[in-house]
C-alpha cells in the first residue's frame, strides 16, 4: 500500500481545509493560532473558527498553524487548551535543490517500507513542506490540559518522545534522508499550513496523505 502522494486534490484551498478539519476535529472550543513569519517579524492570529484560520490572504507565504489549541491568544506551553496531535518534522538542511530532492526520495522509500512492515503506524496526515515532510498523528480524542488529566498528558508526552526517537533510529541509517527535528515536539509547536508558500524552498507546502 502506498502512503506518500496519494492525496490527489489539486485545489489549494480544499487541501488546506481538509488538513485543518482533521487536525482540529476535536478542538472543543480551544483557540487555533496562525502565524506568518517574515524574517524576524512574526504576526499571529488567534481564532476558534476554522474558516477564519484558513483565510490566509492572496500572499499566503510562510504560514503556520499550531499543532495544539490554546486558552486565549498566547502561544505558550502553559496556555495549551487541548493536545490534538503528535507532530514529527522531517527536515533536509541542504541548500541545493537536487540534494533536497534526493533526501525526500530516500525518505519516502525508507518510510513506505517501514509502514508496510508495520514497524510504525501510518500518520493521519503528511505534508510535503518543500524541504522535508510534516507528519501528524492526530488524536482520536484530544486531551484537555487540566490537572485531572495529568496521567494522560504524561503518557501522551512519553509516546510523542518515543515516536520521535523511533523515526530518528529508522532514518539515521541513511545520511542522505531527511532527519527528525528534535525541537518539534514541544507543546507550543507550529507546523506549515498546506496550500501556502514556503519562500525558502520556493514551492508550496502540499498535503500528500
Amino acid at each position: 500500500m502506498s502512503v506518500f502522494y496519494t492525496y490527489k486534490k489539486n485545489d489549494m484551498e480544499t487541501e488546506k481545509m481538509d488538513f485543518l478539519r482533521l487536525l482540529y476535529h476535536d478542538r472543543r472550543g480551544g483557540q487555533m493560532i496562525r502565524l506568518m513569519k517574515n524574517g524576524n517579524l512574526v504576526e499571529q492570529y488567534s481564532t476558534c473558527d476554522l474558516k477564519e484560520l484558513a483565510t490566509t490572504g492572496t500572499d499566503a507565504t510562510n504560514m503556520y498553524t499550531t499543532v495544539n489549541t490554546f486558552r486565549g491568544q498566547k502561544r505558550s506551553a502553559d496556555k495549551v487548551y487541548n493536545y490534538c496531535s503528535i507532530y514529527i518534522d522531517l527536515d533536509c538542511h541542504a541548500s541545493d535543490p537536487a540534494q533536497i530532492k534526493t533526501a525526500k526520495e530516500h525518505t519516502v522509500v525508507i518510510l513506505e517500507a517501514t509502514y508496510a512492515r508495520g514497524e510504525l503506524a501510518v500518520p493521519t496526515l503528511i505534508t510535503d513542506t518543500g524541504r522535508g515532510f510534516g507528519l501528524q498523528y492526530v488524536l482520536a480524542k484530544s486531551i484537555a490540559n487540566v490537572p485531572s488529566n495529568e496521567k494522560q498528558r504524561q503518557l501522551y508526552k512519553t509516546i510523542r518522545r518515543r515516536i520521535l526517537e523511533r523515526y530518528r533510529e529508522i532514518l539515521s541509517v541513511d545520511p542522505e534522508a531527511a532527519q527528525p527535528d528534535p525541537t518539534a515536539i514541544d507543546d507550543s509547536r507550529v507546523c506549515r499550513m498546506p496550500g501556502t508558500f514556503n519562500l525558502a524552498a520556493g514551492c508550496c507546502c502540499k498535503l500528500v496523505y
